[in-house]
């Protein structure tokens, strides 16, 4: 197996354990490619994103707008099927291709003399024949100028993302070092061709390679990114986005993303596999972050991601927020602000460090103690920090201190840069406390 984490673009690791073939003794690499089986679809979702971003096609139209020859019976209605639908699993076509379906013509042929199994974007309704089209007629049919959907992933892609180790071509040597498909008993699997269903599930990659197409579908969303150019940032950021939600809660459907709730977060993922080949990309474009795992074995590749994912996102999380330290904090110059503060020697005020919370404390005569955080991140303003609530506190003091809710205290500074002084305006308006010591 061979596994890949990456964040903001780049890789942070890459964890390889076996042997990419056991009969010569080669180990897996981080190079290693492995065939992903279904996660193919991702590359002929991304090719229809593109065709719509460059006004090709409409991702609401019907096939049939920009492909006259595509038709299907539909027993439920007068409902065309649309590109988007082929990508979310709600088309209603059959789940394989027709045997013996050899090219686009033959298929569209056979496809013409069927029925939909579902009203056109019902519930979800795997199937394979739906991304072989999606992948076939984009690159023949739309695109055109004698592409396939080899030749267009290449173009489109791979050689845009700098994919090294992902293609689609087979052959004596190619792809070099491709880890060997191995049954569970052990046994090499055969080779299986998939032929015109290619963009369904034929394709071959890396996980660092995976890592880095799910960083850029990523960046797409934001406007930023080698596909920002190619993809439309509304388009891409509709493309990380749930299509179907189940009654469960925890799954969901997209294009062709097949989410699971983690937590807080929503992990945007697609499996895929193939005689003795397991694949799996997933991410979290809110933390900007992707996992990327093949095996060369059968392997149930959602519950090793939900596991994954589960010992991965604490500490990932904590690590970021280590990295980041929270805005609310006063930070290593609170000893700019503690001291002793007057209002025309009327009223004293008090500012104290309290390392148990890491906090400021503000005292005004001390009647009460008011715990205040650095807020100038949030507001924006220098020196100003507000009152909150820690935990712990006794009931009396938890009382007072909601009593003044989210009171803001401002630090004034001279033009020396010292602190000189500090105002109240919600709690005590109109004073002014000096700072004398």
């Amino acid at each position: 197996m061979s596994a890949a984490v990456g964040y903001r673009g780049g890789i942070i690791q890459v964890f390889t354990k076996g042997f990419a073939n056991v009969s010569s003794g080669s180990k897996v690499g981080a190079s290693t490619p492995f065939r992903i089986g279904s996660v193919t679809k991702v590359f002929s979702a991304i090719l229809v994103l593109q065709a719509a971003s460059a006004g090709m096609i409409h991702l609401d139209d019907p096939v049939a707008v920009a492909v006259p020859d595509f038709s299907v019976f539909n027993p439920f209605g007068s409902g065309l099927v649309t590109w988007r639908q082929l990508l979310a699993q709600r088309s209603g076509l059959q789940r394989e291709a027709p045997f013996g379906v050899n090219s686009t013509d033959e298929a569209l042929w056979a496809v013409a003399k069927t029925f939909l199994l579902r009203a056109p974007g019902g519930k979800p309704s795997y199937s394979n024949l739906g991304f072989a089209l999606a992948g076939n007629l984009v690159a023949e049919r739309v695109v055109g100028a004698g592409h396939t959907f080899t030749s267009l992933v290449q173009a489109w892609i791979i050689e845009p993302l700098g994919l090294s180790h992902t293609g689609n071509v087979y052959g004596p040597g190619t792809p070099a070092g491709l880890a060997v498909p191995y049954q569970a008993n052990g046994d090499p699997s055969p080779f299986y061709d998939l032929g015109w269903v290619g963009p369904a599930g034929s394709m071959y990659s890396s996980p660092s390679d995976l890592v880095s197409l799910a960083s850029a579908l990523m960046q797409a969303a934001k406007g930023q990114g080698p596909l920002a150019s190619r993809i439309r940032q509304d388009i891409a950021a509709a493309f990380m986005d749930p299509d179907y939600r189940n009654p469960d809660g925890l799954t969901l459907f997209g294009w062709p993303w097949e989410m699971r709730v983690a937590g807080s977060f929503l992990l945007r993922r697609k499996g895929g596999n193939i005689p003795g080949s397991t694949a799996l990309i997933s991410f979290v474009p809110e933390l900007e972050t992707a996992v990327a795992v093949t095996w060369n074995g059968g392997q149930d590749e959602f519950t090793l991601a939900t596991e994954a994912w589960g010992a991965f996102l604490p500490k990932f999380t904590q690590a970021l927020a280590a990295l980041q330290p929270s805005p609310f904090r006063p930070g290593p110059r609170y000893t700019d602000y503690v001291g002793l503060y007057s209002f025309r020697g009327l009223l004293n005020a008090t500012v104290l460090f309290d390392k148990a919370s890491g906090s400021l404390v503000a005292s005004v005569q001390g009647v009460i103690s008011i715990y205040i955080n650095d807020a100038s991140a949030i507001t924006g303003w220098p020196d100003t920090f507000q009152a909150y609530l820690p935990d712990g506190l006794v009931p009396c003091l938890s009382a007072e201190l909601q009593a003044i809710g989210d009171e803001y205290f401002f630090f004034n500074r001279g033009q020396g840069g010292p602190v000189t002084s500090m105002v109240v305006p919600g709690y005590m308006p109109g004073l002014v406390f000096r700072r004398v010591v």
